[in-house]
C-alpha cells in the first residue's frame, strides 16, 4: 500500500478543499495559510505526495455547491489505495445536526446551509463508493465532532466494517469551535489544528521509527493542544488506519528502518497458531539502509536502502490472529546507521476461507444440516473442531435457523487469556417434511448410547473377505446362474421333445422363468445373507465398498436396525452424498458373526467391544 515510506501514490488521490472569504460569514484568512501549508508538507519529502493534478486536487474559495459532490465522488471512485479528504474554513450544523462546510455563498440561516454548503454526507458518500484500502479526513472547522455521529460516519453504517481502514482528525467536538491566530499574532495566521498538525510532522517525534503513523501523530497533536489550552481535537479509527505510515519521521536519529512483510496462512493454522517463513530485503551496507549519502542518492541502491538478497525469518504468530491483523515483531527490522538500534517488522496476516467455518470476532460460526426427525425429536451431534470433538446438544422442537451457542468453543482472544464461542446454526436437509422424514425411522429404533469420541486416528475395524468367504461367494453365484438358466433349458427340451408344445410362445416362457425367480428369490437372498462384502470403520468415517467412503460429519446417526441384528443403519446428512443409487437409510454390517462367533444379543455393547472410537448419536 502506498505511504510515505512507499512513495507510490499512483492509485491513490487527495483532495484539498480551503475557504477563507465568505459572503454572509466572517472572513478567515489563516484558512488560505493553513490549507497552502498542509499541501506543501504533502508534496514535500515528509510524504512524497505528487504534485500532479491527477493525484492531488485543491479547491480554493469555491463559491456555491455546484457539482462539488459529484468531483468528490469523481475523485474517489477508482482509487484503490489512499483516499485523502482535507477541509479547512467555517463549519457550521443545519436544523437536524448535520455538519455543514461552509463554502463561500453559504448561508447563515440554519434552514438554508444544508441547501448552500457541502455537507459531511457528501463527503461520506464519496468514501463510501470509494474502493480504497485506507480513507483520512481531516476536518479542521467548527463543530467538526458532528462528523462522528452514526448517520455520518465514513462507511455510512451504523458501524465501521473491519475493511477499509478509515481515519477521521477532527478540530473540534460536536457543539465546540474550532479557533485560528489573528493577524497580530502571526505575519500568516494559521488555524491551530492545521499549524500544529504540521509542525508536529515536520519537526518528527523522537523515539519513533523512520515513519509516523497517523495515530502518533495525532496523539502528539492532541497532547501539545491540551498542553496550549486550545481546542481538544477529536479522531475515530477502523481496521489498522491509525498505523498507516502518513510522514517520515525526521527525529527518528540512528534507529534502524521498520520493514514490512506479508503471509498467508490457513483458517484453522490461523486457529491454532501457525509459524510462519517470511523472506526479508537486506540492508544495503553502503548507506546503511538510509538511501542517501549526504545529499547525493545512493549509486548502489538507488534511493531504496535495500542491498542484494534476501534473508529468512521463522515467527510464530498467535492463536487465533485474525484476517489483516498486523502483527509487530520488535527489533526485526533493518539495524540503524552507525550500528544503531534496529527497527521493528510488521507483519500483516491473510487468512484463507475455511469451507465450513467462518468467523466473526472472537466467535466461529458453522452451519449444521439436520433432519425433520432430529428438529422434532433432539440428537447430540459430535462435531470434529480444530484438534478434538465438539458435542453439540440440538434440544428437541428445534425450528431451522436456531443458532446453538457452545462457550468457549470459539476463536482465541486477542490476549490468548480466552475463547469466544461456537455458533452452530441448523438448516434443513432433505428430506424436509415430516413424511418423507419418516421414512428414515429404524423399525422399533432403540435410543443407541453414546460412545466415547476417536482419540487415536487410526484404522480401528476392518472386515476382509477371506479365501473361505470368496469361494463362497463364488460357488453362490454359480448356484444362482443354475437357477435362473434351469427353466429356461428344461422349456427348451421340453419343446424339441414334445411337439405338441410348439406353439408356446417365448414370451410365456421368459414369464414362466420369471415366475421361478420370484418363488426363489427368499431361498436365494438367505443363502447370500452370510456373504458380507468389505467393511473398514476408523476414526474419520465409514468406507463400504458399495459406496466408497463417508466421514462421520456427514453421518446424522447411527443405530441398530432391529433388536438383536448384528446390522446398523448409517442415516446420511444429505441424499447427494450418495451418487451410486443407494438407498437413504444405509444398512451397513457392523459386526461379522464369524467375528463374534454368534449372534449379538446387543450390537450396541458389540459395537462398544469391538470398535472402541466408533462415535454413535444417540437419537430418540
Amino acid at each position: 500500500m502506498a505511504d510515505a515510506l512507499d512513495g507510490d501514490f499512483s492509485r491513490s488521490r487527495a483532495v484539498l478543499i480551503g475557504t477563507w472569504d465568505y459572503t454572509e460569514l466572517e472572513s478567515v484568512p489563516a484558512a488560505e495559510h493553513s490549507l497552502d501549508r498542509l499541501r506543501g508538507l504533502l508534496t514535500g519529502p515528509l510524504c512524497n505526495w505528487p504534485r500532479d493534478e491527477e493525484r492531488l486536487t485543491e479547491i480554493s474559495n469555491a463559491r456555491s455547491l455546484g457539482n462539488l459532490p459529484h468531483r468528490l465522488v469523481e475523485a474517489f471512485v477508482d482509487v484503490t489505495d489512499v483516499a485523502l479528504f482535507y477541509f479547512v474554513g467555517h463549519g457550521q450544523y443545519d436544523l437536524d445536526d448535520q455538519l455543514c462546510l461552509a463554502l463561500g455563498e453559504s448561508s447563515s440561516d440554519a434552514a438554508f446551509r444544508t441547501t448552500t454548503s457541502l455537507t459531511f454526507a457528501h463527503v461520506r458518500h464519496a468514501f463510501k463508493v470509494s474502493r480504497a484500502a485506507t480513507k483520512i479526513a481531516i476536518l479542521d472547522c467548527c463543530f467538526a465532532g458532528l462528523a462522528m455521529q452514526n448517520k455520518n460516519i465514513l462507511s455510512g453504517r451504523e458501524a465501521l466494517p473491519p475493511r477499509p481502514g478509515s481515519f477521521l482528525m477532527m478540530a473540534s467536538g460536536e457543539f465546540s469551535t474550532a479557533w485560528y491566530q489573528s493577524g497580530e499574532e502571526a505575519e500568516k495566521p494559521q488555524t491551530y489544528f492545521t499549524k500544529y498538525l504540521v509542525d508536529v510532522i515536520e519537526r518528527g517525534i523522537p523515539g519513533q521509527g523512520e515513519g509516523l503513523r497517523l495515530g502518533t501523530i495525532f496523539d502528539t497533536v492532541a497532547a501539545d493542544l491540551i498542553r496550549d489550552r486550545k481546542p481538544e481535537p477529536g479522531c475515530r479509527t477502523s481496521d489498522q488506519a491509525n498505523n498507516y505510515f502518513f510522514a517520515r519521521n525526521l527525529a527518528a536519529g540512528k534507529r534502524g528502518r521498520d520493514l514490512r512483510a506479508e503471509t498467508a496462512v490457513a483458517f484453522r493454522e490461523a486457529l491454532r497458531g501457525a509459524t510462519v517463513a517470511l523472506s526479508l530485503p537486506l540492508r544495503c551496507e553502503t548507506c546503511e539502509g538510509v538511501g542517501m549519502l549526504g545529499e547525493e542518492e545512493c549509486g548502489t541502491c538507488h534511493g531504496t536502502g535495500e542491498g542484494h538478497g534476501q534473508r529468512t525469518l521463522r515467527t510464530r504468530l498467535r492463536r487465533g490472529v485474525a484476517d489483516g491483523e498486523i502483527v509487530h515483531v520488535p527489533e526485526e527490522g533493518w539495524t540503524g546507521p552507525g550500528g544503531g538500534p534496529p527497527g521493528d517488522l510488521a507483519v500483516t496476516v491473510h487468512v484463507d476461507n475455511d469451507p465450513t467455518l467462518t468467523r466473526c470476532g472472537d466467535d466461529l460460526l458453522l452451519a449444521l444440516a439436520i433432519s425433520h426427525a432430529e428438529s422434532t425429536l433432539g440428537n447430540t451431534v459430535n462435531l470434529r473442531l480444530l484438534d478434538d470433538w465438539v458435542p453439540v446438544s440440538i434440544p428437541a422442537g428445534s425450528e431451522y435457523g436456531t443458532r446453538v451457542r457452545i462457550p468457549g468453543r470459539g476463536a482465541p482472544t486477542t490476549d490468548d487469556d480466552g475463547r469466544g464461542d461456537l455458533l452452530v446454526t441448523l438448516e434443513a436437509t432433505d428430506p424436509v417434511t415430516p413424511a418423507d422424514d419418516a421414512a428414515l425411522t429404524a423399525p422399533e429404533p432403540k435410543p443407541a448410547p453414546l460412545l466415547a469420541p476417536p482419540t487415536t486416528g487410526a484404522v480401528v475395524t476392518t472386515y476382509r473377505w477371506s479365501l473361505s468367504r470368496l469361494a463362497g461367494k463364488g460357488l453362490g453365484m454359480l448356484f444362482v446362474m443354475v437357477l435362473v438358466l434351469t427353466p429356461m433349458l428344461l422349456l427348451l427340451v421340453l419343446k424339441a421333445a414334445v411337439p405338441a408344445l410348439h406353439w408356446l410362445p417365448g414370451s410365456l416362457g421368459g414369464g414362466i422363468t420369471m415366475g421361478v425367480i420370484a418363488g426363489l428369490y427368499p431361498f436365494i437372498r438367505r443363502s447370500l445373507a452370510g456373504r458380507r462384502p468389505p467393511l473398514t470403520l476408523s476414526d474419520e468415517g465409514v468406507t463400504y465398498v458399495r459406496f466408497g467412503f463417508i466421514s462421520w460429519a456427514d453421518i446424522t446417526g447411527v443405530r441398530p436396525s432391529a433388536p438383536g441384528h448384528p446390522w446398523v443403519t448409517v442415516v446420511l446428512r444429505r441424499t447427494a452424498y450418495l451418487t451410486t443409487g443407494q438407498p437413504n437409510p444405509l444398512v451397513l454390517p457392523a459386526i461379522m458373526l464369524s467375528d463374534l462367533r454368534g449372534r449379538p444379543e446387543n450390537v450396541t455393547e458389540a459395537m462398544r467391544t469391538h470398535c472402541p472410537s466408533l462415535v454413535v448419536a444417540s437419537r430418540a
